[in-house]
């Protein structure tokens, strides 16, 4: 899929490619999952949804071109949970999730 909009007299053009299920996602969209999850967790539970986070979204985490401390930072998570980001994203290499 290609997408094209107006911004600043600039046309610029978005392309969206979808591989193994997977769409891109840029930082807004993971830092709204991560919010999703966080706030969504069971009680004492918090810590293992944003590893799972980290998991699920790996590889558009990667392709998004930031970090996960910056994604801690812009969420609603504590600023320290980007190490536990990062221990996900380290953590797809050997797991999947159900």
């Amino acid at each position: 899929m290609v997408a094209a909009e107006k911004e600043s007299g600039d046309i610029i053009f978005v392309i969206r490619f979808m591989c193994s299920r997977e769409v891109f996602m840029n930082e807004r969209d993971l830092v709204n999952v991560l919010n999703e999850m966080y706030e969504g967790a069971a009680s004492g539970e918090a810590a293992v949804m944003v590893h799972l986070f980290g998991i699920k979204y790996a590889n558009q985490i990667k392709a998004a071109d930031t970090s996960p401390s910056r994604l801690a930072k812009l969420s609603n998570v504590p600023d320290s949970y980007g190490v536990e980001i990062n221990k996900g994203v380290n953590l797809s290499k050997f797991v999947s999730v159900k």
